[in-house]
C-alpha cells in the first residue's frame, strides 16, 4: 500500500467506517484469481481514497489532481482485471458500497474549470477541446474527434520522449478511448500508428505492436490505391523510429509493391513518400535515388501540379524531422507565395529537434519574404509564422509580430479574426503564457476554430512542459 494511502487512512477514520469500509464488504464475492480480486479491491479502494481527499482539498489545481488520480486509478481496473467481480460491476455501471462512480466524471469535468484557468495543462486544455466535439453535429463531430486524437498521440509522444511514461500511458489511454468510438470512413490508420509510436517511447511494445497492426489493418481497407500507399509509407516510418525496423521492412516492400500498380505520376509520388521510411531503416541510398528522381520528375508537371506533388513529398519529410531535405524541397516551388508558410512549418520542425539557432535563422527568411508582399498577403502570412517565431525562441520578434496582426485590418471579419487568434493562442502557449494563451482560445467565437486552438494549445503546453523539466 502506497505511504500516502497509510497516511490517509490513520489521519481520516470516517473515511474508512463511512465509505471504505462498506466498498470492501459490497467487493465480497470473487470470479478471478484470489490475486487478481485482491489486486482490483486495492486500486478501487485507493482510488476512493483520493476521492474523499479531493473533497477537503480547497487548491483547484491540488483538488483536480486527486480527482484525476482517481479516476486513472479507477479505469485501469476493467482492461486489467476483467475477470475480477469488481470489473464486471463497474462495466455495467453499478454503484460500489456507498460511492456513485457515475458521479466521478462529473466531478473531475467540475473540478477542470477552476484548475484550468489557473494553471492550464494539456489535459484540462484538451478536455475543453473534447466537451467542445460533443456538442457538434454528429456528422461533423468524428472529424473535430479526430483532430483532438492526433493531437493527444502527439502529446503522449512528447511526454513519453521527455522519459513521463506515466502521463504518456494516460494520454494514450484517452486517444485510443476516442478513437474506438470513430466511425470507420474516419481516417485513423497514420494516428493509430502514432499512438504506437508513443507505446514505444513509453516502453510498452507489445501494445505498440497491437496498435501497428490495427494501423495497417485499417489501412488495407482503403479503397484508393495512392491513398492506401501513402498511408503505409506513413506508418513504417512510425515502425522505424520505435525500432522496429523488421516491420518496417515488411510495410516498406508492401508500399513498394503497391507503387508498381500505379500510373508514373502516382509512382513516383508513392515512392518519395516512402523514401523518409527508408532512410530511416538505413537504406539510404535508395531514399535519396526516390527523393531526386521525384525531383526531376516534376519538373515534367504544370506549375500547380508540380507544387501540389512537392508538398506532399515535402510533408513527408517533414513528419521524419528532416528539416535539411524539406529546406531543399522548399526552394523547388514555382509558387513563391506559399514560401514563407513552407518555411515557418519547417522553422518548427527544428526547434522541436532541439536546433533552435537553425529555427530562428529559416524562420527569419519567413519573416522577410512575408514583408515583402502586399498588405493582405502579408498579414495572412505573419499570423502563420507567429508560433514558428514562438518556438525558436524569438519572443521578442513574436510580440511584436502578434501586436502587428492584432492590430491589422484584415482580421476583422468573425472567420480571420478566429484562425488568427487560434494562431496567437498556440504561440503564447509556446512563450510560457498558458494562462493568457487559454483565455484567448476561449475568446474564439467560431466552435470548430476554438476547439482546434484549444487542442493545439494543449500540445504547445506539453511541449513547454517538457523542454523544462
Amino acid at each position: 500500500m502506497p505511504n500516502w494511502l497509510k497516511k490517509l487512512y490513520i489521519r481520516s477514520s470516517a473515511i474508512w467506517k463511512y465509505f471504505l469500509l462498506p466498498v470492501l464488504i459490497t467487493l465480497g464475492l470473487a470470479c478471478g484469481s484470489v490475486d487478481e480480486e485482491a489486486e482490483a479491491n486495492k486500486r478501487f479502494v485507493e482510488a476512493v481514497a483520493l476521492l474523499e481527499a479531493a473533497k477537503s482539498e480547497p487548491a483547484a489545481p491540488a483538488k483536480l489532481s486527486l480527482l484525476e488520480q482517481a479516476e486513472t486509478t479507477r479505469q485501469t481496473i476493467i482492461p486489467r482485471y476483467p475477470s475480477t467481480t469488481l470489473a464486471v460491476k463497474l462495466a455495467r455501471g453499478q454503484q460500489i458500497g456507498n460511492v456513485s462512480l457515475a458521479t466521478v466524471e462529473v466531478s473531475v469535468k467540475a473540478a477542470r474549470g477552476p484548475a484550468c484557468q489557473v494553471a492550464p495543462t494539456p489535459a484540462c486544455v484538451i478536455a475543453q477541446a473534447l466537451t467542445l466535439a460533443q456538442t457538434l453535429h454528429e456528422l461533423l463531430r468524428p472529424a473535430a474527434l479526430g483532430h483532438i486524437t492526433d493531437r493527444l498521440a502527439n502529446i503522449a509522444l512528447v511526454q513519453a520522449q521527455a522519459g513521463d511514461r506515466a502521463e504518456a500511458q494516460k494520454t494514450i489511454i484517452q486517444a485510443l478511448t476516442i478513437i474506438s468510438t470513430l466511425p470507420k470512413k474516419v481516417p485513423q490508420s497514420v494516428v493509430l500508428a502514432d499512438i504506437a509510436l508513443a507505446q514505444a517511447w513509453a516502453g510498452d511494445r507489445s501494445a505498440a505492436q497491437a496498435t501497428f497492426s490495427q494501423a495497417l489493418a485499417f489501412a488495407q481497407t482503403l479503397t484508393d490505391a495512392e491513398t492506401r500507399g501513402g498511408s503505409l509509407a506513413f506508418i513504417a516510418l512510425s515502425q522505424a523510429q520505435a525500432g522496429d525496423r523488421a516491420g518496417a521492412q515488411v510495410t516498406i516492400a508492401q508500399v513498394l509493391t503497391l507503387a508498381q500498380t500505379l500510373d508514373e505520376k502516382g509512382r513516383v509520388e508513392l515512392l518519395a513518400i516512402v523514401a523518409p521510411a527508408q532512410a530511416q531503416v538505413g537504406d539510404r541510398a535508395k531514399a535519396q535515388e526516390a527523393t531526386s528522381r521525384a525531383l526531376a520528375f516534376v519538373q515534367t508537371l504544370d506549375d500547380e501540379e508540380r507544387d501540389r506533388t512537392l508538398l506532399v513529398i515535402l510533408w513527408a519529410h517533414l513528419r521524419a524531422g528532416d528539416a535539411v531535405q524539406a529546406l531543399a524541397l522548399s526552394q523547388a516551388f514555382i509558387n513563391k507565395e506559399s514560401q514563407a508558410r513552407l518555411l515557418a512549418m519547417i522553422a518548427r520542425v527544428q526547434a522541436q529537434n532541439g536546433n533552435p539557432a537553425g529555427a530562428q535563422k529559416t524562420v527569419s527568411k519567413a519573416l522577410a519574404l512575408a514583408r515583402a508582399r502586399d498588405e493582405k498577403d502579408r498579414d495572412w502570412d505573419l499570423a502563420h509564422i507567429v508560433p514558428a517565431l514562438a518556438q525558436a525562441g524569438d519572443h521578442v520578434e513574436a510580440r511584436a509580430t502578434i501586436a502587428q496582426v492584432l492590430a491589422t485590418q484584415m482580421f476583422t471579419g468573425e472567420g480571420s479574426r478566429a484562425v488568427a487568434l487560434a494562431l496567437i493562442a498556440e504561440a503564447l502557449a509556446y512563450m510560457g503564457e498558458g494562462v493568457q494563451a487559454l483565455a484567448l482560445a476561449q475568446t474564439i467565437t467560431l466552435e470548430d476554430v476554438r476547439r482546434n486552438a484549444l487542442a493545439d494549445t494543449a500540445l504547445a503546453l506539453a511541449r513547454v512542459a517538457t523542454a523544462d523539466a
